[in-house]
């Protein structure tokens, strides 16, 4: 088992790790009452840490290992128990994250071994039955990992939960799909159902109840919070989804029409052009993993992924496997709605995050190339929607005017409703139209805390951006040690933001219901949707109100 510190340091120089490092110790002065327990696997010697919110103690159990490391011939294949060990354990540490490619150093980062998960409790104690919170970060099915460096649990530690990150394969490695018995994809998918399953054998050493399991993400991260909450196989390993700006029906989170294609394509960049499957897993299981990164990389342009239009590794019907994540239709079982109860939103400016000044010219000429085809064949094939092509959709949002500097914030909303919130709205549809457990929708309009998208892009577009809640959700240490200071201060309208999202997705993994009863940091009570076409909504926002949102649905038809 191989441990590391926190995979953020592996992309910065020595000299700045070694600062960081130091300053990060000054975290560490702090006690719980229990930081060695004992799991399945053996006995784990974790941390104290003291939370940045409000000073409190908190657990942290970083490292454990819950599927055996995925290299050699379980390359590509099923995850499997990871073994036990002897001795203790040291969990204070991150572990690697799993293979990509850094940005920041322009180099492949992390190892094979990465099928790790960490805990964090405000007080190991088996005699608890706290609620359980999984988070599933964001990244395109192709980056991204469960430690600090956007995911600090500071804010949840202010709550009586136990809140799990985990590290799952994604990539090439989590999702590489030839649509047969050799290939079957959804291996990524797989490495987070045994987690649950690690969840359910082992949370109550933490304090934690195996009974309460909400799943929760963010992007990629909601869809794949969506997957497991229509799945077969995770059924009864979780009680609870919440999909943030993100679902299994968005465009880039479907099956890649290209699959098989693209397998190809990273064959014959490696030197091996064979279409003979059996030779394409053989040969790929003996290629370095960080040659397979490299060539997945030219394969996805990054300045792709950041628009949502390139996602070549996704969830996938994988019916061929021994063990199907997902047997049959995406869509059949969306429609179905949800085994748990589901808490779903957008923010109103999704479309910020998507949008790149200066195209306006390329969007006028042929907006479906610039959109990605894929974008509008999914509502004109799977939702019977024949007539919403490129042009339709252009039409929709400007009627005859070109798209100018002086509109771009229409242009925003297309993209917005395209990638985002228009598959986000039919899911809510389908909820209530068919499913049998309440569904919870609300829209996140608070635009004066830090915006991820809106510091990279240099935007200074109004409203909330694609991303913008997860500030008021998690620490994100990467930020903080680039801009010195914490994003979020005690008696800020910030951190009463933060009070009152984390107040609300704990109640609702507490309790089902997101605002039980009106307190004075929510003075509202968030109702489920009853209407398909209008929803009943929970505008978050400085001034929390409920209100009605009407479905894309209805606009596109009206």
């Amino acid at each position: 088992m191989k441990r590391s510190g926190s995979s953020f340091y592996n992309c910065l120089p020595l000299a700045v790790v070694l600062l960081l490092l130091l300053l990060e110790q000054s975290r560490w002065v702090s006690s719980c009452d229990t930081t060695q327990i004992n799991v399945a696997g053996g006995k784990l010697e974790g941390v104290s840490q003291k939370s940045i919110a409000d000073g409190s103690d908190y657990c942290a159990f970083k490292g454990i290992p819950y599927g055996k490391p995925p290299v050699g011939e379980l390359r590509f294949k099923d995850p499997v128990s990871a073994e036990p060990w002897q001795g203790v354990l040291d969990a204070k540490s991150y572990a690697p994250q799993c293979p990509q490619f850094c940005m920041m150093k322009q180099q492949v980062v992390g190892e094979e071994d990465c099928l790790y998960l960490n805990v964090f409790t405000k007080k190991a104690d088996p005699s608890l039955k706290r609620p359980v919170m999984m988070a599933i970060y964001f990244g395109g099915f192709i980056f991204g990992s469960g430690d600090d460096s956007f995911y600090g649990p500071d804010y949840f530690m202010r709550k009586d939960v136990v809140l799990v990150t985990v590290n799952y394969r994604q990539g090439a490695f989590g999702f590489l799909n030839l649509k047969d018995k050799y290939a079957p994809g959804n291996q990524g998918m797989k490495d987070l159902v045994l987690a649950l399953k690690w969840i359910q054998e082992n949370i109550a050493a933490f304090g934690g109840d195996p009974g309460s399991v909400t799943v929760f993400g963010q992007s990629s991260g909601g869809a794949v919070a969506h997957y497991l909450a229509i799945s077969p196989m995770s059924k009864g390993l979780l009680h609870k989804a919440i999909a943030q700006s993100g679902v299994a029906i968005n465009p880039w989170a479907l099956p890649h029409p290209r699959a098989a294609e693209i397998v190809y394509e990273i064959c014959e960049k490696l030197g091996n052009p064979t279409k003979d499957h059996a030779q394409i897993m053989d040969f790929l299981r003996t290629v370095d993993y960080k040659k397979i990164i490299d060539v997945q990389r030219q394969l996805v342009p990054y300045a792709q992924m950041a628009q949502m239009v390139a996602f070549p590794f996704s969830p996938n019907i994988d019916a061929e496997s021994d063990n199907p994540f997902f047997p049959d239709c995406i869509i059949k079982r969306s429609t179905a709605g949800a085994h748990v109860p589901l808490m779903i939103g957008h923010t109103n400016r999704e479309g910020i995050s998507f949008y790149r000044l200066g195209n306006y010219e390329d969007f006028n000429k042929d907006i479906e190339s610039q959109m990605h085809p894929y974008v509008v064949m999914v509502p004109k094939h799977m939702y019977g929607l024949a007539d919403m092509s490129g042009e339709k959709l252009k039409s929709f949002y400007f009627g005859n005017d070109k798209i100018t500097a002086e509109n771009q914030d229409k242009l925003i909303d297309l993209l917005g409703d395209a990638y985002i919130t228009e598959g986000i709205h039919r899911v809510v549809n389908w909820q209530v139209t068919n499913g049998k457990l309440p569904t919870y929708f609300y829209r996140y309009d608070y635009d004066k805390g830090f915006s991820l998208s809106k510091m990279e892009l240099k935007s200074s577009a109004k409203g909330a951006a694609h991303g913008d809640e997860l500030s008021q959700q998690f620490r994100m240490n990467m930020i903080e040690k680039f801009t010195g200071a914490p994003l979020i201060k005690d008696g800020t309208t910030d951190f009463k933001m933060m009070e009152r999202i984390i107040d609300m997705w704990v109640n609702f993994a507490t309790t089902g219901e997101p605002n039980p009863t009106k307190t004075d940091l929510v003075p509202v009570e968030w109702e489920p949707v009853k209407d398909g076409k209008n929803f009943e909504a929970l505008i978050i926002d400085e001034d929390m109100k409920m209100d009605k949102v009407n479905s894309l649905l209805n606009r596109y038809s009206s």
